[in-house]
């Protein structure tokens, strides 16, 4: 009999050690059998206990086992789908310490199970239940075999009265200095999380940059927050993008979106965006060309060739290259182009020089008599090759056309005027001579 209780003995420590690697449970050291408790109950009241969202809450049962002492019990916490987790799983008993637990669950006096509730932030507001058993060995003092049993302990619950704002996660301090076209510079904002949820795996991208005429000096376009993806409640993170103006843009104001994507605890995903705006500004420096004067011949008529001749000023402070101008409102009711070129080519203009530009028209045999329009587009790029652009309008007048009047009508001249008698008296017939030239425009 002694041999048998030995042997039981040895299989009873061996399963208590190998249970003890189990996770998430506290084991007691095993020195003693112990008689089969039929339940196990609260001592006293238990009240509900209190959680909020984001914070850990220590929770302590007074318990006593019912018809037998529980030795080296197994205490586990069921956290499945539950919007906490559960750590730091013990028991104790006055006179002893989680640290140095007693033996077991009394049968004769009470005895604590403790653990730590830690709440998600993403809690919602309900009333759960802690579902706790005790799992433990216990040895038939007849037959002196061993049996696994597992009670399970009356109902508590951990009640959540108040919820956390879900992340928000929002765009401020934007900073775009040196924002002129053709440079490189840098934007920078912070992204602030204004809820009170930590935003986890939390991401950002831009988009508009192509119509802003904005470049992106970076090759990851989607960049996580603040490294590990992670912005908590009320902080912020600082953001800093390497980024060109294209020297095809425009000067004025720009639209981007910062489109950011976040998860919640439980893995819920959420995203928002934010419109910032962005001012791209002319080099102030930049070349800057005006048409000072114009000269053509005194007297336009239809059917005449001419030079008009536009005298270019660069009042910029930097050299314009590449200086093109071409020639608007052209066509046969006003002047046809003198030149096969679609824009006359200028050389260099540094800075405070002048140039004259002779540009070679015609005035139509259709044209009318009268003002004329003739604008002028002139394009040139500074150092940095940003392009530019002066637009001017001249004013040249038409005197005399080919057959009509400034009004389109026909023009009809009279000549050699004659009568015979010069002075006719009252009764007599006489003879008037004239020549009648009608001038109109043959269609």
């Amino acid at each position: 009999m002694k041999r048998v209780r030995k042997i039981c003995t040895a299989i009873l420590t061996l399963a208590l050690i190998l249970s003890n690697i189990i996770g998430n449970v506290i084991i007691a050291d095993a020195e003693t059998y112990s008689n089969k408790a039929t339940a196990i109950k609260f001592e006293g009241a238990v009240s509900d206990i209190e959680g909020i969202p984001g914070e850990t809450v220590h929770v302590k049962l007074p318990v006593r086992a019912i018809n037998g002492y529980i030795f080296d019990p197994l205490i586990r916490v069921d956290t499945n789908d539950m919007p906490f987790t559960v750590s730091n799983i013990s028991y104790s008993a006055e006179g002893n310490t989680p640290e140095n637990p007693p033996a077991g669950i009394s049968d004769y006096e009470v005895t604590y199970i403790e653990f730590d509730v830690k709440v998600k932030e993403s809690a919602k507001i309900s009333r759960y239940k802690l579902k706790v058993s005790v799992e433990f060995t216990a040895v038939d003092h007849d037959d002196e075999s061993v049996d696994p049993f597992t009670l399970e302990l009356p109902t508590a619950y951990l009640v959540i009265n108040k919820e956390k704002e879900p992340a928000q996660l929002t765009v401020d301090n934007i900073e775009f200095n040196d924002a002129i076209i053709g440079n490189d510079t840098k934007l920078s904002f912070l992204i602030k999380n204004e809820g009170e949820i930590t935003a986890h795996d939390a991401y950002f991208s831009i988009n508009g940059y192509d119509e802003a005429g904005i470049i992106p000096r970076y090759s990851k376009l989607k960049q996580s927050v603040d490294g590990d993806g992670n912005v908590p409640a009320g902080s912020a993170c600082y953001v800093e993008l390497p980024v060109s103006i294209s020297s095809t843009a425009t000067a004025g104001t720009k639209k981007l979106t910062v489109k950011m994507e976040y998860k919640n605890e439980e893995g819920e995903t959420g995203e928002n965006s934010v419109e910032i705006y962005l001012n791209i500004k002319n080099d102030s420096m930049a070349p800057k060309i005006e048409v000072v004067s114009t000269k053509y011949a005194s007297e336009l008529k239809a059917g005449d060739s001419f030079n008009l001749v536009a005298t270019l000023r660069n009042t910029g402070e930097k050299k314009a290259d590449e200086i093109e101008v071409s020639v608007g409102g052209l066509g046969t009711s006003s002047f046809l182009p003198g030149y096969t070129t679609k824009t006359i080519a200028v050389k260099d203009l540094k800075f405070n020089n002048k140039i004259d530009v002779k540009i070679p028209l015609i005035v139509s045999h259709d044209a009318t008599a009268g003002l004329k329009e003739v604008p002028l587009t002139i394009t040139y790029k500074d150092d940095a090759g940003v392009e530019l652009t002066t637009t001017s309008t001249l004013y040249l007048e038409v005197v005399s056309a080919d057959g009509v009047d400034a009004d389109g009508k026909p023009n009809i001249v009279v000549s050699n005027v004659s009568q015979n008698p010069a002075q006719p008296n009252a009764g007599l017939v006489w003879m008037y001579h004239l020549i009648l030239k009608i001038r109109v425009k043959l269609i």
